[in-house]
């Protein structure tokens, strides 16, 4: 049999139906002889015991690899994230294996919104073949199926370069020798070659002049590629310590947080996988380099690429570098215009793009109404219309993301103009729960899943009875990029809470990345911030921050107390944990000194020593307790006060104070101060007695 180039192949669809075990009993016969160029994934250990398997979980971090064959199980359930991940693995000619129940179960199995929809797309796969693994009598036949679709790749072609890839690596060698500041930005969908290309060119620049290149990404799996083209393209070399020398050149990774904490310079900066980066940091590591190389997945199950085009593309026009796109469209690792590939983005929507708004849009000719997931999931066009607005507004819209909008219990609410969605709203109930678990999550002994506005009003801003209240969470609220500015994401706010009112409800919040412009938004809609995280988010690169406000007695109680906290808390804060970003916008009032503790900060000092609450979230009360009582120890006490006085006067960070009193990192230090604190508290109260 001739060989084929995988660029030249289409990849199948099989779908292997029946009873548990008959299914995992053809797959296992038919794969046991085809080596190790295919990936299992299930998270049914037991059954595919010895072969080459991997959990849900872990496929979703699969980068790089290539496989001919992907079996997936869907046995127990579809889980978008990691058949989004195989399946960009399987190189042309090759084939993905779903494993389902027999076909007359399937109504009765996939009952979710989600796993509806999943069902009717293999229905209507008018590529996909069925074997029934229940047919005994076809057993060995079924087999051959399986084990021939798979075709004869030839593998020594699988790195030939395609138009789109060399001209990205003409581009970045064009920016290499430019004299001014440059940003080139590459997109494309998965398996265009991106990666390899920047391993090429990379080569290239080494062997041909003396440059010092910096590659970053969100972790360094995501560079394997680069550097794997990379050795391939210079005999001889290694790669050690994440980086490559080659003469008076070097090929450094470096991830961005590293790099912005240190004072490294470089010739050339590229970013792979840049839409799974935090805007605020792409615009640090902008200003920090010349030139620089700004790589993305458009359409991917790592996080979606449009949001990150808009947004970024606004940073590049604003700054003063010039600066150019480029999107790959030609596949390298299967045929153009692939079924399963085209099959996979309708099903989870990845290729569903904001359209155009011709006409101008006014606030009276808007048409807003709050719709279910299931109107949502009956409606394939305003599905995609919403999804694409979610997607093109988050950095990291993944697949799994369009399940729980179809499945979990949200509220959408929509502004619709002309028939098209132009802004939505996502939010759900939380709360209600009784007083015992209410007093459970303040004392940190629980966490409900879910819930996040009722704990962090509970747990995080010390209101013991919040969780008892109905509150609602703002999920998302996104305006089209052409509508934003005008008012529509208020009106959204103002339906949703008038909605909220007349169901009773108590609270209604929001956490978002903490910016300037986000805060003035809620400040206008009437929402008062009551918090302000103590890390950078993930999600954002920002602090998030939490805004509430109240419809009823119980909600104005419950949201003043966590003013209340806030206000106590956030000068000391705002000087120390949260000194490095911008909070002057945040206005507080001015504090009345006085010696007396505030029933709110006695909670603090109270909760901090009976609970398992952290110093951060007690540090108003604390602070101003240990001042008071701090002579209360003796010279014996040395070392608690020592501490202390590091903490609270002197206002160090834990590793600072465990470097100074030789101690095993911030956690001992931390576990230390509460000791410290604990014992003062003791020796007060057995004086007071």
């Amino acid at each position: 049999m001739k060989s084929e180039k995988i660029c030249d192949l289409h990849r199948s669809l099989l779908l292997v139906t029946g009873e548990a075990s008959r299914v995992t009993g053809l797959i296992k016969h038919a794969i046991s002889d085809i080596g190790h160029d295919y990936l299992l994934v299930s998270n049914n250990l037991s059954a595919y015991d010895g072969l080459n398997l991997v959990s849900y979980k872990q496929a979703s971090g699969l980068l790089g690899q290539e496989k001919s064959l992907v079996v997936f199980d869907v046995c127990d359930g579809v889980h978008p994230d990691a058949l989004a991940a195989v399946t960009g693995l399987i190189v042309g000619g090759g084939s993905l294996i779903l494993c389902l129940p027999s076909i007359e179960e399937w109504d009765s199995i996939f009952v979710s919104e989600f796993s509806k929809r999943f069902v009717g797309f293999l229905r209507t796969a008018s590529f996909a073949k069925i074997i029934d693994a229940n047919d005994e009598a076809n057993d060995e036949a079924s087999v051959e199926i399986i084990r021939n679709s798979v075709k004869e790749i030839e593998k020594s072609t699988a790195f030939e370069l395609t138009p789109d890839q060399k001209s990205v690596i003409e581009q970045i060698s064009l920016l290499a020798d430019a004299d001014q500041k440059q940003a080139l930005v590459v997109v494309s969908d998965r398996g265009r070659g991106k990666s390899t290309s920047l391993g090429i060119v990379a080569a290239k620049l080494l062997q041909t002049r003396s440059i010092k290149i910096l590659i970053t990404a969100p972790r360094f799996k995501a560079c394997e590629v680069a550097f794997s083209a990379l050795q391939k393209n210079i005999e001889g070399v290694e790669v050690k310590q994440a980086g490559v020398r080659y003469q008076a050149s070097s090929f450094q990774f470096m991830a961005p947080d590293e790099i912005l904490r240190s004072d490294i310079d470089a010739d050339l900066l590229l970013i792979d996988e840049a839409a799974s980066i935090p805007v605020p940091i792409l615009k640090q590591l902008l200003k920090r380099f010349d030139k620089t190389v700004y790589v993305s997945t458009v359409h991917g199950y790592e996080g979606t690429g449009r949001g990150f085009s808009v947004r970024f593309t606004k940073e590049l026009n604003e700054s003063t570098y010039q600066w150019q796109k480029i999107e790959m469209k030609i596949p390298v690792r299967w045929g153009d215009n692939d079924p399963l590939e085209a099959w996979l983005f309708k099903l989870l929507c990845l290729d569903a793009d904001v359209a155009d708004i011709k006409n101008e849009v006014q606030l009276k000719d808007l048409k807003v109404r709050q719709i279910s997931c299931s109107d949502l999931a009956n409606n394939e066009l305003l599905l995609r219309q919403v999804f694409s607005l979610l997607v093109l507004a988050h950095y990291k819209t993944r697949p799994s993301d369009l399940q729980r909008m179809l499945d979990d219990e949200v509220i959408i609410t929509l502004a619709e103009f002309e028939d098209r969605a132009v802004a939505v709203l996502l939010s759900a109930d939380e709360g209600g729960f009784d007083q015992d678990i209410s007093t459970a999550i303040y004392q940190g002994v629980r966490r409900p899943k879910g819930n996040l506005l009722a704990q962090t009003l509970t747990y995080h801003c010390g209101v013991e009875n919040a969780a008892c209240a109905l509150s609602h969470r703002i999920m998302r609220v996104v305006v089209h990029p052409q509508c934003q500015h005008q008012g529509i994401g208020s009106l959204l706010l103002e339906s949703l809470a008038n909605s909220l009112k007349k169901q009773g409800f108590d609270i209604l919040g929001a956490s978002f990345g903490l910016t300037k412009e986000l805060a003035a938004f809620w400040e206008k809609n009437k929402f008062k911030i009551v918090r302000v995280g103590l890390k950078k988010e993930q999600s954002s690169g920002e602090h998030a921050a939490v805004y509430v406000q109240s419809f009823s007695e119980t909600g104005r109680l419950i949201v003043n107390k966590a003013r209340q906290r806030f206000e106590s808390h956030f000068p000391l804060l705002r000087t120390t944990i949260l000194r490095e970003i911008d909070t002057d916008f945040i206005t507080m009032p001015l504090s009345e000194l006085t010696e007396q503790l505030s029933e709110t900060e006695w909670q603090d000092i109270e909760s901090f020593v009976k609970y398992s609450r952290s110093y951060e979230l007690s540090v108003g009360g604390v602070n101003k307790w240990v001042k008071l009582n701090l002579t209360a120890l003796n010279d014996e006490d040395d070392i608690f006060k020592s501490i202390l006085k590091n903490v609270v006067f002197e206002k160090m960070d834990w590793k600072e104070i465990a470097k100074n009193m030789s101690l095993d990192g911030k956690k001992q230090a931390q576990e230390l101060f509460k000791q410290a604190v604990v014992y003062l508290w003791g020796k007060i109260k057995k004086t007071s007695e």
